[in-house]
């Protein structure tokens, strides 16, 4: 339990794995003051500890001390460039502020960093949409899918692709998206309802009708039932 954790710890102070565990656990009950104590204690021996200051950032994150935090993962970033994810934190929070540009080139460092970090890239794509540079965006979200296609940022990096191409009313190619989709998973109930839209868009009646019956096999209380079945009574009709 968290006694014989606390006990440990207080046995062994310079051990950071046991130390992490420990603060994990202040962590999900909310215990900040503690958490920030024992890496206080741990970063006056350690001060060039780039992972240790990361964590102290992200402590700082988690109470809504935004500015206490980005100067921890930038300090972290400053002792040791390589480190993923707190350069990932400080890209994070500089976008947040609407600092895209900034925020862009340490993106592009985390993949220089990583190439082939999934979250690198999909906030990258994200950032991208956010900049209107579609083409960038797709890249992005196409490695993704090529590399890691059951991920579940791929399938939210090609929703989100196809809801802009959908806002655009380009309705054939946000089909196209949503259809990548279920061909990695076949019953997802989002993506089988803007799929069966973007097919009433297209004038396909018959993938329209195809995909909403299937949406509501499987789940026969969807929100939008009555609708759905409106839409699937009218192409019926109009047979």
């Amino acid at each position: 339990g968290l006694a014989h954790l606390e006990k440990i710890v207080n046995e062994s102070s310079s051990d950071f794995s046991t130390l992490t565990i420990l603060i994990s656990e202040y962590r999900k009950t909310e215990q900040w003051e503690k958490a920030l104590k024992l890496l206080e204690s741990f970063l006056t021996k350690n001060a060039q500890d780039s992972v240790a200051l990361n964590l102290y950032g992200e402590i700082f994150l988690e109470m809504g001390l935004r500015e206490k935090a980005y100067a921890q993962f930038e300090a972290a970033c400053q002792i040791q460039k390589d480190n993923l994810r707190a350069q990932l934190n400080r890209a994070a929070l500089l976008e947040e502020d609407d600092k895209l540009e900034q925020s862009l080139s340490i993106y592009d460092l985390c993949i220089q960093i990583q190439p082939s970090s999934e979250l690198a890239r999909y906030n990258r794509g994200l950032l991208f949409l956010r900049l209107k540079k579609l083409d960038q965006a797709e890249q992005e979200f196409l490695f993704l899918e090529k590399q890691f296609p059951k991920n579940p940022l791929t399938i939210e990096g090609l929703k989100r692709l196809g809801d802009y191409y959908y806002l655009l009313k380009e309705f054939q190619k946000a089909q196209e998206y949503f259809s990548r989709i279920l061909q990695i998973q076949e019953n997802e109930e989002e993506t089988l309802l803007r799929y069966g839209m973007c097919a009433l868009k297209n004038k396909q009646y018959e993938e329209t009708s195809k995909s909403f019956e299937k949406l509501l096999l499987l789940n026969p209380d969807h929100p939008k039932k009555e609708l759905l079945e409106q839409i699937l009574n009218s192409l019926e009709k109009n047979k």
